[in-house]
């Protein structure tokens, strides 16, 4: 079939042609284990690619002109680790990018440990009551759970840092006595 493809068509093979990039290579690329990520941010539209037959099984892949642009884009970076990038243009392409943008995000965990609270409870009430204007909710980041129950929200350190305690404090309950 794909001789045929190949010779009488004169089609290129879907992982062959050179506009596109594979998920097994892109997440290689990204320094993920595995490409179920990737698989995952395609079939939820976070990222532009489709899946196509080969051979005896389907595969996923994406133009590399919409992964240059994906990865530049500060919510992208919620969904994979910008230093463990291997490609060296892209992981230079994102470090330009982070320092342009000058901020960074950080986890509900990260958030409760910097003001000192005993738990994550605190800020998800604040998020839930609208009082984080940055918070960005995933949900499956790790590929593997499509419930929203397995899910993170993440929020912009510069917000954090510069909340007026007394707003925040105001949903938070004193869990010590």
């Amino acid at each position: 079939m794909h001789i045929h493809r190949e010779r009488e068509m004169h089609l290129v093979l879907p992982l062959k042609d050179p506009r596109y990039i594979s998920g097994n290579k892109l997440a290689q690329k990204l320094g993920l284990k595995d490409s179920r990520k990737v698989n995952t941010w395609i079939r939820n539209g976070l990222l532009e690619g489709e899946s196509v037959p080969y051979r005896d099984h389907d595969v996923t892949r994406v133009l590399k002109s919409s992964v240059v642009e994906w990865v530049q884009k500060p919510t992208s970076w919620l969904y994979f680790r910008p230093e463990r990038i291997s490609d060296p243009n892209l992981k230079l392409l994102v470090e330009h990018a982070r320092k342009a943008w000058g901020d960074e995000w950080w986890s509900t965990r990260r958030v409760v440990d910097y003001w000192g609270w005993p738990d994550t409870r605190d800020i998800q009430r604040a998020i839930k009551f609208g009082r984080v204007k940055t918070a960005v909710r995933i949900i499956n980041l790790s590929g593997r759970h499509k419930t929203p129950r397995w899910s993170f929200w993440f929020m912009l350190k510069s917000e954090v840092v510069s909340w007026d305690l007394q707003a925040v404090l105001r949903f938070r309950k004193d869990r010590r006595g």
